[in-house]
């Protein structure tokens, strides 16, 4: 057992390097001079610009940690070093990225865990970053002893979530394990926590507004005084770069900074920069490749806004055209996706989005797939300008009478499906989901061109009936009064507790322009 000399040492010295670090990610400020590099970015990335405001912090910090080993690693007699982590399993979502692979990876590493995926497979980006990192891929959830052993054999492993809280997103065998809220002991995660989100015993938190969860568990080492190897710091780098679309994201905070800088000089990471390019690039060439149906469910998300149910796909490339040109087998594979999730859940999802966004010129187009998502995205981003057909990027009738939506006229005046440019937001978070639940909670319905009893649309009643419109929408949408909780149950006319901070702290983000400095 240590001393409690030794230990109260062990906290103090902790204590300074935290110190250190939250002075560098607190006083640092981006360096405003630009050298001539035009490579992929066309002109200096945000990675070079912070690794140059950081590096001589970063150096400070790197000198008082030390080598993470299997002796000094895990400290189990020390509080600072959480021994009930020790031997637990690290899951990230299902759908995974690589910020919640790495973050799996790298907390397994600091803990003593093992680290392993929801699913099978795994991104081109995921498998790009575990081979320029010189990682192992990690096994499967259920291929573990003890994760998820259906047949009971072995007794379950304690779980901590690594980048989700959200019941859906959990893997399925722990979701649907009666044991479940026992088994999970710890959280980390950079997520709102949600509604469904309870444990029985108290457990390891640590929930940071950061933009990614592998930038906390970077914080996580200093704070144990440790230094992540090579190879884990390069994979939480690139992790940091990917949820943070390069440092670029309006997620993206000091500490995501100040992180890959400390890991690009554990690493022996020259540019940041660059490895995001080749990084990017490999995701792109591999989400082409997919096909429209893997395409449309790669990267997707569930949301409700009172009774409203609707999805959020994301395509991330470094060149739009190759998936304009799939714009057709796009919107099907949407309308397919919402006909599939209301076989799982017996409800149709009221609407599904797909936004692809332009990494390098760090903007993103919208597909709406039917008349309900394209009233909807209208409301919501009002900016937005609609691309049209007769532009030869992609081969869509989009609007008029002439289109067709599962047999059932959009009528004149309808747009039945549409592309939408709205500009530069890139950020699911922060910059997709508000404007959507903010357009939701207020209600459909309007001014809409072709609302009429023709087309099966009521307008200014804040009720929309787009059951004639569209034959795979089975439940009309409700009226305003009976969609929207009151403000006492939900708080902003209907919009969840999780979503409740990002409307109010993201309004400007939400009309379309991002807070200074974000």
């Amino acid at each position: 057992m240590m001393s409690l000399k030794r230990v109260l040492g062990v906290a103090l010295g902790s204590l300074i390097v935290v110190a250190i670090f939250f002075v560098a990610i607190t006083n640092s400020h981006l360096s405003l001079s630009l050298v001539s590099s035009h490579g992929f970015w066309g002109k200096r990335s945000d990675a070079d610009r912070a690794f140059t405001s950081h590096e001589a912090r970063a150096s400070q910090v790197l000198g008082t940690l030390k080598e993470l080993t299997t002796t000094t690693g895990h400290l189990s007699d020390s509080f600072i070093h959480h021994p009930e982590l020790k031997d637990a399993i690290f899951v990230g979502h299902l759908a995974p990225d690589l910020d919640c692979v790495a973050g799996a990876i790298g907390a397994a590493d600091l803990f003593g865990g093992i680290a392993t995926v929801a699913e099978e497979n795994l991104n081109g980006e995921i498998m790009y970053a575990l081979k320029a990192a010189g990682v192992e891929r990690p096994p499967l959830f259920d291929s573990v002893i003890g994760g998820g052993d259906a047949d009971g054999a072995a007794q379950n492993r304690q779980v901590c979530l690594v980048d989700h809280n959200e019941e859906k997103q959990i893997v399925e065998s722990l979701r649907r394990d009666p044991t479940r809220k026992d088994r999970i002991i710890g959280l980390i995660d950079h997520h709102a926590l949600s509604e469904s989100f309870s444990t029985v015993h108290p457990m390891f938190v640590d929930v940071r507004r950061w933009g990614s969860v592998s930038a906390i568990i970077t914080h996580l080492y200093i704070a144990a005084n440790l230094k992540p190897r090579p190879e884990i710091a390069r994979l939480l780098m690139c992790a940091i770069l990917s949820d943070t679309l390069n440092l670029h994201s309006v997620t993206t905070t000091k500490a995501d900074e100040f992180a890959v800088t400390l890991l690009a000089k554990i690493g022996g990471v020259e540019d940041p920069g660059a490895v995001a390019a080749e990084m990017f690039k490999a995701k792109t060439d591999w989400i082409v490749g997919l096909g429209a149906h893997a395409m449309v469910r790669g990267d997707y998300k569930d949301f409700a806004v009172g009774a409203w149910k609707f999805g959020i796909s994301v395509l991330e490339v470094t060149t739009v055209e190759p998936v304009l040109m799939m714009t057709s087998e796009l919107m099907e594979a949407m309308r397919e996706l919402k006909e599939e999730k209301g076989k799982e859940e017996g409800k149709d999802l009221d609407m599904a989005f797909l936004f692809v966004v332009d990494i390098v010129q760090r903007s993103s187009l919208l597909l709406a797939c039917g008349p309900r998502e394209v009233e909807a995205a209208r409301a919501a981003f009002a900016q937005s300008k609609a691309l049209s057909a007769s532009d030869g990027k992609f081969g869509l009738p989009v609007g008029g009478p002439a289109v067709s939506v599962d047999n059932h006229s959009a009528g004149e005046g309808v747009e039945a499906m549409a592309v939408l440019d709205v500009g530069g937001l890139v950020s699911r978070k922060a910059q997709f989901v508000p404007p959507l639940v903010k357009a939701l909670a207020r209600g459909l319905g309007g001014d809409v061109p072709g609302c009429n009893s023709s087309t099966g649309m009521t307008c200014g009643s804040g009720k929309t009936d787009l059951e004639g419109v569209d034959g795979r929408v089975k439940t009309a949408a409700m009226p305003q009064a009976e969609m929207m909780r009151t403000a006492s149950d939900r708080g902003l006319g209907g919009v969840s507790p999780e979503l409740e901070s990002n409307l109010k702290s993201e309004s400007s983000v939400a009309s379309g322009s991002a807070p200074a400095g974000a």
